[in-house]
Parts: C-alpha cells; structure tokens; sequence
C-alpha cells in the first residue's frame, strides 16, 4: 500500500474514542442542555452505570465503538429526548430528568432491547 493511500485510509476513519462510555455520557449531557434539561443526581448515576454495564455486557472495545460510535450517539439521543417527553407529561416545570423518565423511556416506552449498546 502507497503512503498516500495508507494516510487517506487513515483520515477517513473515524477517530478511537478513548472512554465510550464518557463520551456518551457528555452526549446525554448536552443533549438534554440544549433543551434547557439536567440529569438529577440520582439519574444521572443510574445513567452512566447502565451505559457502562452496557458497553461491558456486548463486550465493546474501542474499535467496534469506533464503527458503530453513530448508532449509539442516536440511541442516547433518542433515550434523552424520550426522558424529556416523559418528564414534561409528569410535570411541565420541571427541568430536572429523573430515574423514573429513564425507566419510562427504558422500558415502559419499550426502547429495550435494541438500544444498543446499553440494552
């Protein structure tokens, strides 16, 4: 393989994400800013395990999460903005997301299995 061919294989992979499950946890994080929305601690806690538990349970290393990185930042996406939903019919003020809208949004709205990689 030529060295120009080697450097545009190079630039047209996506970068290794060195901790996946930080990454999608600052996702989940400025998803629900950008709507004016914040984890409670509780939540939050329960979130980052469950992303955590998740990448360990379907044996994600680096590189698959290199590969499939755009097919989780939309399954957080899609849980994020289904937890805001679910929080708002609970109570319209609130900007907090709490452990019962990601249990809706997990369960109740049947989101797993399939969200991969946390269920």
């Amino acid at each position: 393989m030529s060295s120009s061919t080697s450097k545009f294989l190079e630039s047209s992979q996506p970068l290794l994400i060195r901790d996946p499950a930080s990454h999608l946890w600052r996702l989940a994080v400025a998803i629900a800013a950008r709507q004016k929305f914040k984890f409670s601690g509780e939540c939050a806690t329960n979130l980052k395990e469950r992303i955590k538990a998740g990448l360990k349970d379907h044996k994600v290393g680096r590189y698959e999460f290199r590969d499939r990185a755009a097919e989780a930042e939309a399954n957080i996406e899609k849980l994020v903005h289904l937890m805001i939903t679910e929080g708002q019919s609970r109570d319209p003020a609130s900007q907090i997301l709490g452990e019962a809208g990601l249990f809706s949004a997990l369960y109740g709205c049947k989101l797993c299995p399939g969200l991969w990689p946390l269920c």
